[in-house]
């Protein structure tokens, strides 16, 4: 089963809660290659995952993902929130709708959510 977390948003985002769902394995392996290839074209070495703090695998995600072409940036930010549902206050879950994001650090918390859960495998070991 793929984990899930709960994120509240942040501002006025702060009253909606967000779901976040790992990526089936298929489609992360390609977003992992994407954000690979965004470390290698910055001349980048990329890190054994392994003995990298959570924090710090955020920020290389980050780092990388800026690092892409903005057509390919555009496609793995799009990838990213397709991870991410609405959970309604009746506990019920919807898609995510455009009008459900009122501040850009909202996007952001959940991007690096997603990072986190994408690549939580290396941190259990």
């Amino acid at each position: 089963m793929r984990k899930t977390i709960d994120v509240s948003g942040v501002g006025r985002d702060s009253a909606r809660i967000y779901r976040v769902t790992e990526m089936p394995a298929l489609k992360g392996e390609l977003w992992a290659i994407r954000i690979l290839k965004g470390l290698q074209l910055q001349g980048m070495d990329i890190p054994d995952f392994h003995k990298v703090p959570s924090a710090k695998l955020v920020e290389i995600g980050i780092i990388a993902v800026m690092g892409l072409p903005a057509e390919e940036m555009e496609v793995v930010l799009t990838e990213m929130l397709s991870c991410v549902t609405i959970v309604l206050p009746d506990g019920t879950i919807r898609a995510k709708l455009a009008d459900d994001f009122e501040e850009w650090p909202t996007l952001l918390k959940l991007r690096e959510e997603v990072i986190k859960l994408q690549l939580s495998f290396f941190l259990e070991n």
